[in-house]
């Protein structure tokens, strides 16, 4: 085989293989995605956010009823003048409590904060502390949806 045959179906390979990933990923995600936007915990607030905060622990900079930000980070690469943090905010309604966590960002220097939106992949790291059984149905599921996505589809008789 001559290299330049040799570097193109290396290529191929590395297409679709990188291919076969994204699918799974985005699989994956969309399953995380789906499962907490539709999580309520069966506790009363007042039982979940003692647990909430315990999680954060010392990553907190600042907290109000039920809603706590972690401390400001420098984003990686570019300029390092943006900053980002987490807003977790408790509430609790009829079909049980929620924990929404949103992503916020900031220019360094600016007083502007924008939500960016949610973080369903931290609001599975609570579930985790709280619900593991949960949390790994959840895993479980989005471990099939990966494989799902990236599996040969049947052969047609």
């Amino acid at each position: 085989m001559t290299t330049r045959v040799m570097l193109a179906a290396g290529l191929l390979a590395a297409t679709f293989s990188g291919c076969a990933a994204f699918k799974a990923e985005s699989a994956r995600a969309e399953v995380v995605q789906t499962r907490m936007a539709a999580h309520v915990y069966a506790a009363p607030l007042g039982e979940v956010w003692p647990e909430v905060e315990a999680h954060y622990g010392s990553r907190v900079a600042e907290s109000e009823e039920h809603t706590l930000y972690t401390q400001w980070t420098t984003g990686q690469g570019g300029s390092g003048r943006s900053m980002s943090r987490l807003r977790v905010r408790g509430t609790e309604g009829q079909g049980g409590t929620a924990v929404v966590v949103t992503n916020q960002g900031q220019l360094r220097g600016d007083s502007v904060v924008s939500d960016q939106g949610r973080n369903h992949h931290e609001e599975l790291a609570i579930l985790r502390a709280l619900d593991p059984e949960r949390a790994a149905e959840i895993d479980a599921e989005a471990e099939q949806a990966a494989t799902d996505a990236t599996a040969e589809p049947a052969a047609k008789d």
